[in-house]
């Protein structure tokens, strides 16, 4: 499955973790092929996706979702609770 493959693209790029601005599946996929940085999604759902919306890809604007622009540079800092996104690397106080 493409979760399988997910898990090798993001270790081999060294990611710290994912975000998914939807649902995921094969939950248990992830876990037996040894994913082990954290994704953060919607929630998850069994029935796979129609992808009938191919997004848009522009290096330049980034990626928006959630009323949040993500660019290329930017610092994504997440956990259980919530994402933040910055312009600057640095401690969270």
């Amino acid at each position: 499955s493409r979760y399988g493959e997910i898990a090798k693209i993001a270790e081999g790029n060294q990611w710290e973790g994912i975000i998914v601005n939807g649902c995921i599946r094969d939950t248990n996929e992830m876990r037996w092929c040894g994913l082990r940085i954290p994704i953060l999604a919607i929630g998850t759902n069994p029935v796979p996706s129609s992808k009938r919306d191919p997004g848009v890809r522009d290096p330049e604007f980034g990626v928006t979702f959630g009323g949040v622009n993500f660019k290329s540079g930017s610092w994504v800092y997440a956990d259980c609770d919530g994402v933040l996104v910055t312009r600057e690397k640095g401690p969270l106080v």
